[in-house]
């Protein structure tokens, strides 16, 4: 019992009570800084620098906040640290730079290496939803277009198309015949056109044709003094019917009349027959006659009734007929 009081008595620790250990004392730190070596230096007189005691706190040594690096005593450095918003502005300045690289590259080095780039003017691009303007092509002369055009003022509606297949003597001769034999209902002179494959025939081919002997000779007299286009007819009368021909000199032509008119007497001398429809009969001797008292004519009387070869200069054309009523008709025409 007395062991019992003697375990619960006064001044002991109740039971059940933990005991804790009574905490150690704080050790005495030396420590060196600057200031302290300073101190004890002035303090001895010159003497070994002395560690000076501090005390500490009760906690012992602390850990300096986050960002912050211990240093000398009294003293605190800062770490540094990037902030965030540094980040996306260094983006944009990478942004920027790439953009202003390449538009210096397509303005300046594209160039020099491919050549510069050709803008269309704004004349020349199509707008859209417009259409294209047609080109407007201008008509040609009549003469140049090839149509024919009467010496005796006939409009075309009023001519007869004799086409030839070739230049052939037979089918000229048997084209111009198929037209004869069509008398015409008005008057007695038919004007028609002369034909081939590449449009109206042109007048030194046609005699050319006609009379052979004239190649190489009076054909290029004619096809350099006198128009290629020509007026052809048939006249008739009471003794049949006779084709004539009429070809204009060629506008600014210098013609000297004497030596055109000696180099047309070759006509005397070719196969002037060929130009009639029918068999004339023999010729008679050329002969020189005047008509209306200021025209030469050259003709040739021949044994049928009312058949004559004739030709001569009229002024500016050259009329060539088979029957001298037919030269009277054309001069009639020609207004001469």
């Amino acid at each position: 019992m007395n062991g019992d009081n003697q375990q619960s008595g006064g001044g002991g620790t109740p039971p059940g009570t933990p005991q804790v250990p009574p905490s150690p004392e704080t050790p005495e730190i030396k420590l060196r800084t600057m200031e302290s070596d300073v101190k004890s230096v002035e303090e001895s007189g010159g003497g070994e620098p002395k560690p000076e005691y501090i005390d500490l706190p009760s906690g012992g040594l602390t850990q300096p906040p986050a960002g912050q690096l211990p240093t000398e005593a009294g003293t605190t450095a800062i770490t540094p640290e990037t902030p965030r918003s540094r980040g996306w502005l260094t983006w944009l300045i990478v942004i920027i730079v790439i953009v202003i690289l390449g538009w210096l590259a397509y303005a300046y080095v594209w160039p020099i290496i491919f050549g510069p780039t050709e803008e269309i003017p704004e004349e020349l691009q199509a707008q859209p939803g417009e259409p294209e303007a047609p080109v407007e092509t201008p008509s040609a002369p009549a003469a140049a277009s090839g149509r024919h055009q009467s010496l005796f003022g006939s409009s075309p509606e009023a001519l007869t198309l004799v086409n030839l297949p070739d230049y052939t003597l037979v089918n000229i001769l048997t084209a111009i015949q198929n037209e004869a034999a069509v008398i015409p209902s008005g008057g007695n002179i038919k004007e028609v056109t002369i034909t081939d494959a590449q449009g109206p025939a042109a007048f030194s081919r046609l005699i050319t044709a006609l009379m052979p002997e004239l190649a190489g000779g009076l054909e290029n007299t004619l096809k350099n003094t006198f128009e290629d286009d020509f007026t052809a007819y048939i006249y008739y009368d009471d003794n049949g019917f006779w084709p004539g021909y009429v070809v204009r000199i060629k506008p600014n032509t210098n013609v000297d009349v004497v030596s055109l008119a000696s180099q047309l007497q070759q006509l005397e001398n070719a196969a002037f027959t060929n130009l009639f429809l029918t068999p004339p009969g023999e010729s008679q001797d050329f002969r020189g006659g005047t008509i209306k008292g200021k025209y030469n004519n050259r003709y040739a009387p021949m044994g049928q009734a009312g058949a004559s070869f004739n030709y001569g200069l009229y002024d500016q054309y050259l009329v060539i007929t088979t029957s001298y009523n037919a030269l009277l008709g054309a001069l009639q025409l020609l207004e001469l």
